[in-house]
């Protein structure tokens, strides 16, 4: 029996002896993306695919839009900024995002996200919280610059924004006693000078999560707190200078063009500044001089690590809203002293972790140009260029800022992620997505959810947030266990000709040797070792992406597997199908993430893909369209009639990156889900099979099984890739 999905004629109809259908009309093969492009600036093609179709409703004038800014107007206006030319008066600000790997390198999806940044026009992008030491994170996807290792992917970012025609600026940042470790440095110990308003802030800021979440965030925060208890020595303080200096080297090695010091948000710099954090053990309080000293010997030291001329900018707390905390006077002072040291701008910022939750600084920066006076007067005293921020909603407030002289430059963070498309309307008058202050986009900061936006479309936001959920994966560093000469020789047939990786991937290679030594394995172990080398190097990857290790057999051989995985923190684990060897099964049922048995052609042949339109599914069409170039066939038992499961897969299409024209087999359900996937795999002839796992347990599973489980009792020698 067959039925036709689509009312048009297919030109090319497949089909598994009768009993499937493809809706589609071209054969992945043909269309496998090419990987030297990725490998120039590590974009994903899916993504870019992606970022060309229409995300934002187009700039058309409606009744109820701003007016177009005249062409002449200063905002589209170029600017020279310490001898750099932007093309025009746009700064794209940092925000933090959390779309770093864990281990702190770039990613696909904080590529993506710049590419859109620059996209939009900026004419300066300011590429949010880099780290500067590991004890200085904060959060598990924080950007780093503390190692040279570093530098290969930030020279790829830097590269995205400049191709864009954007400045680019890397922000170098220390969170302090925010940051993500268990003994945070920072200048003084917490007391209870001020504990009536940090539990009015605490409150504050709880009161901004869902009742489910608080006992939560409190025992974090309490936690946090608890861990506050003694200011940074001489040497540490030495050492966080030495860590600035040599991130900012590196960013210039990156080729960034400018580095800004982060000294807003209540991370180190603002608590150095800040008498509200920087209190002397006798009590009292010190004079802004003594505060001022250390951001200040960070910046000489920055500025002596860098070029001659090179432009070092400063992210500037002008109000902290907390007692004793940084105001406007002292911040125009401290303004003053960066005059003096040779900065090249002065970015305004207010507000920290401690104040922007109370519902009075709430009202207030809801308000469209809050920061107007502050800047102004940052104008009036200064000689350095000013970035302004402070909710600037529309290019024509931002126009008359400019026009008032108020400011140099509009810097836009939250606005622009609510609409990217922000300076093309300002030329328009179309109007503007605006952000609604709704603090979203920091809760989910808070919750290490990743970055997004409720102002996005909603299938923007669900394809942010899976591209976010497969990176939790950690899908860019592959453990590969090697246990004889014939593995050894499977990972050979499996990069002849292709290493399944991108330029930014990691592997390892473990060899395992029995007790007593296994001649076959320590024989092909070198020679593999250097070829593996070769094939490396010869696919543009980075030489010390690629390590070997051996571990001596004693024990569960699973057991020692999985303890290596999560040691190594490694999102895929390739072993390779051995008749008799089930420590090797055990391994894929018994592990999360990404685990995979490599079978008998397992570098190349045709890959069935099954897909329920479950959310597991959907990341492995995203993990396959990146991992897994090739003949791919996606199919489908059929349960809910072929027009739903049409209607499914445009979007699933749309979702995950997929060409539009790619099709999908669906079969008539007969034998039950396991079963009739492995005949499908029989009548396919197919060569391997990549397949989530939804990890449905208890009663469920008792009644109904594991399909991926009965999958893999079911295939012989073929190669089988879980997801979960």
């Amino acid at each position: 029996m067959r039925s036709r999905l689509l009312n048009v004629p297919l030109p090319r109809l497949h089909r598994f002896r009768g009993q499937a259908i493809i809706i589609g009309s071209e054969s992945l093969a043909s269309r496998a993306p090419g990987r030297n492009a990725a490998r120039d600036t590590g974009l994903d093609p899916a993504a870019a695919r992606l970022l060309h179709r229409d995300t934002h409703p187009k700039g058309r004038p409606m009744a109820d839009s701003t007016h177009a800014l005249d062409q002449h107007a200063l905002l589209f206006q170029p600017y020279r900024l310490a001898g750099q030319t932007l093309k025009n008066r746009l700064a794209a600000l940092p925000l933090f995002t959390g779309y770093a790997y864990t281990d702190g390198h770039v990613s696909p999806l904080l590529l993506e996200h710049y590419w859109r940044l620059a996209g939009s026009g900026a004419g300066l992008v300011v590429v949010g919280n880099v780290a500067v030491a590991p004890d200085g994170v904060t959060a598990p996807n924080n950007l780093r610059l503390d190692k040279d290792e570093f530098v290969p992917g930030l020279a790829r970012l830097a590269r995205v924004l400049r191709d864009a025609g954007a400045v680019s600026c890397a922000q170098l940042n220390h969170a302090g006693r925010f940051a993500r470790t268990e003994a945070p440095l920072m200048p003084a110990p917490m007391d209870a000078t001020h504990l009536a308003f940090d539990m009015t802030s605490l409150k504050a800021f709880m009161e901004s999560f869902p009742l489910e979440e608080r006992f939560g965030l409190t025992w974090m925060v309490m936690r946090k707190a608890a861990s506050w208890q003694a200011g940074m020595s001489r040497e540490q303080r030495q050492d966080v200078i030495r860590a600035f200096a040599q991130a900012a080297a590196r960013a210039v090695a990156a080729g960034f063009d400018m580095v800004e010091l982060h000294g807003a948000t209540g991370y180190l710099l603002t608590q150095f500044l800040s008498a509200y954090t920087n209190r002397p053990a006798t009590g009292g309080s010190l004079p802004l001089a003594k505060r001022a000293a250390f951001p200040l010997d960070v910046f000489r030291a920055v500025r002596s690590a860098v070029p001659p001329g090179y432009p070092v900018g400063f992210r500037l707390l002008v109000r902290e809203w907390t007692p004793d905390g940084v105001d406007l006077p002292e911040a125009l002072e401290f303004a003053a002293l960066l005059e003096q040291e040779g900065a090249a701008y002065v970015s305004a910022s207010a507000g920290t972790y401690n104040s922007i939750f109370n519902p009075a600084i709430r009202r207030l920066t809801a308000r469209p140009g809050y920061l107007r006076q502050e800047c102004a007067a940052l104008k009036a005293r200064v000689g350095l260029p000013v970035v302004t921020a402070g909710k600037i909603l529309t290019p024509p407030l931002a126009e008359r800022i400019l026009q008032a002289g108020e400011a140099d430059l509009i810097g836009l963070g939250r606005p622009l992620l609510a609409d990217p498309d922000w300076l093309r309307k300002a030329q328009t008058g179309a109007k503007v997505n605006a952000c609604i202050d709704c603090y979203a986009c920091l809760r989910r900061i808070v919750r290490d959810q990743g970055l997004n936006c409720v102002r996005r479309p909603p299938k923007e936001q669900k394809r942010v947030d899976l591209e976010y959920a497969l990176q939790g994966r950690q899908t860019y560093k592959t453990l590969i266990v090697l246990a004889s000469a014939e593995d050894a020789g499977r990972l050979r047939e499996l990069w002849s000709g292709r290493v399944p990786a991108r330029v930014h991937d990691a592997a390892t290679v473990l060899f395992l040797h029995p007790e007593g030594g296994d001649v076959a394995l320590a024989q092909a172990r070198d020679d593999l070792r250097r070829w593996c080398q070769e094939q490396w190097r010869d696919h543009g990857l980075e030489p010390e992406r690629l390590r070997f290790e051996d571990r001596t057999l004693r024990g569960a051989a699973d057991d020692l597997v999985l303890r290596e995985a999560e040691a190594g923190n490694f999102g895929v684990v390739l072993l390779c199908r051995q008749e008799g060897e089930a420590w090797r099964e055990r391994v894929l049922l018994r592990r999360d993430r990404i685990t995979g048995l490599l079978g008998e052609n397992p570098g190349q042949g045709r890959v069935l893909v099954p897909f329920d339109f479950s959310p597991a599914s959907l990341l492995v069409l995203r993990y396959v369209s990146r991992a897994w170039p090739g003949d791919l066939t996606f199919l489908h038992v059929l349960e809910n009639g072929p027009r739903e499961a049409e209607k499914q897969w445009r979007e699933a299409k749309e979702l995950t990156g997929l060409d539009e024209d790619t099709p999908l087999a669906v079969v008539a359900r007969r034998r039950g889900p396991a079963q009739d996937l492995l005949d499908e795999v029989v009548r396919g002839g197919f060569d391997a099979v990549v397949m989530g796992r939804r990890g449905q347990g208890g009663l469920r599973r008792l009644l109904l099984g594991s399909v991926s489980a009965a999958v893999l009792r079911g295939l012989t020698k073929q190669t089988l890739i879980l997801v979960a």
